[in-house]
């Protein structure tokens, strides 16, 4: 049988052994990937990924299995313990699979891998590395994607997702003698291989910074101070924030401090966030939800007022709050600021490159080490600074904002700018 008939006969079984709804997923990748490590490519290789996600909703009661084999005796197995694991579950009236939409069928980039074009991108990297940045020690691929995604259900939803692209990564650090740097990486999802691997996101920076930081220095004392985060940071920042204030669990347990703060000004009023699937210029960009929705895009933040929670089916109809038909291709606005400008300004802080830390605390308390980071003094970078300290509150943060760059780096899964924050605890 095909996958679609797999998909339709599981639906079908599940209902005549007594499930009320059926939900089920399906997501066949083939990958094709060309590796290298330090100065040669050493390995091409192919391989497929498939998994198959079903769910069971009866008597208000909800349950999930997930596959990676399609036979029949596998299939059968998991009808039953997925029936069983819904009797035995805890009823909940919010439960629900999408309801009938338009069937549709959606197609996306380059679906045969450029073979001579990935090898030409490294060999290009392999040599610049030998001869700009000799301390360079790095490794990664390039790896082409195609995946079919197909979702089902038994209210007669029926969606297929084709898409392709490219993934460059890239993990690195530097040695001379005994002196060695933190590790660092890199990555770029793209519809395309027009770009060189120094070209990807931040690499260029970010490699010259690993090869700076084999010359780190102790930051002079503790202080309270200012902040500039890279691309990369502003995203794994704001994705906490969401993660943690904005989500099901967070609003639906009311222990949310955005909890009631739709509509209200919660940040500084330069900042404007959305997530938008449908965005033509992000290769992860999707045009369905895992839950079987046609994607949206949605404002999350603008002009620093909360615009919406983003909550999923079973969160909007748990709360009665509407539900976020997005999720992930975060887009923050660029501002009007120069970075060498945000630099300026700066009376004595740091530029954080990477961040190491824990999930923050119910309040947005953080606290965290700053990697691969430099320190800031009236206005002009000193030095490469050793693993420093950093704390603070996220809300706090994306309050006290002194500058948004013009310049945007966009990693084919977001799109961020520079951002400059004060009121942070810098500790030696």
């Amino acid at each position: 049988m095909s996958t679609k008939e797999i998909m339709q006969y599981i639906i079908s079984k599940l209902l005549e052994k007594g499930a009320d709804k059926v939900a089920v997923s399906s997501s066949i990748s083939n990958l094709e990937e060309l590796q290298f490590d330090c100065n040669e490519i050493d390995l091409l290789r192919g391989y497929d990924e498939n998994n198959l996600v079903i769910k069971v909703i009866k008597d208000n009661k909800a349950a999930s299995i997930s596959l990676n084999q399609m036979n029949e005796d596998v299939i059968e197995t998991a009808l039953d313990q997925v029936l069983a694991d819904a009797e035995n579950s805890q009823p909940d009236e919010a439960y629900d699979i999408s309801p009938k939409q338009d069937a549709g069928s959606f197609s996306m980039g380059p679906l045969e891998p450029d073979r001579d074009r990935m090898y030409f991108l490294i060999d290009e990297f392999l040599t610049e590395r030998k001869q700009n940045y000799p301390a360079l020690n790095a490794e990664g691929n390039i790896m082409h994607y195609r995946s079919r995604e197909r979702y089902f259900n038994s209210n007669g939803v029926d969606f297929e997702e084709i898409q392709g692209g490219y993934i460059y990564s890239l993990m690195f650090s530097s040695r001379i003698g005994k002196k060695v740097s933190s590790f660092n990486h890199s990555y770029g999802l793209y519809l395309d291989l027009d770009r060189s691997f120094l070209d990807v996101g931040m690499t260029k920076d970010l490699i010259e910074q690993s090869v700076a930081s084999l010359e780190c220095q102790s930051i002079p004392e503790t202080f309270e101070g200012d902040v500039i985060l890279v691309p990369g940071l502003v995203r794994e920042f704001f994705g906490s924030l969401i993660g943690h204030q904005l989500s099901d669990h967070a609003i639906i347990s009311g222990n949310s401090i955005l909890k009631g703060k739709k509509g209200e000004k919660v940040l500084h009023e330069s900042i404007n966030l959305c997530s938008d699937p449908l965005a033509k210029d992000l290769a992860e960009s999707y045009f369905v939800t895992s839950e079987g929705f046609r994607s949206e895009k949605v404002e999350i933040f603008k002009a620093g007022v909360l615009q919406n929670y983003m909550l999923s089916y079973f969160g909007s109809r748990k709360t009665g709050l509407p539900m976020s038909k997005a999720g992930g291709c975060l887009i923050m606005q660029p501002g009007e600021d120069k970075l060498k400008d945000m630099i300026k300004n700066v009376k004595k802080g740091l530029i954080v490159v990477r961040f190491s830390g824990g999930n923050p605390s119910i309040n947005g308390d953080f606290s965290g080490v700053a990697k691969n980071s430099y320190y800031i003094e009236d206005g002009e970078i000193k030095y490469p600074v050793n693993e420093t300290m950093i704390s603070g509150n996220l809300l706090q943060l994306f309050n006290n904002v002194n500058g948004i760059s013009d310049e945007i780096i966009n990693n084919g899964d977001c799109k961020m700018p520079w951002l400059s924050c004060s009121a942070v605890t810098i500790s030696k």
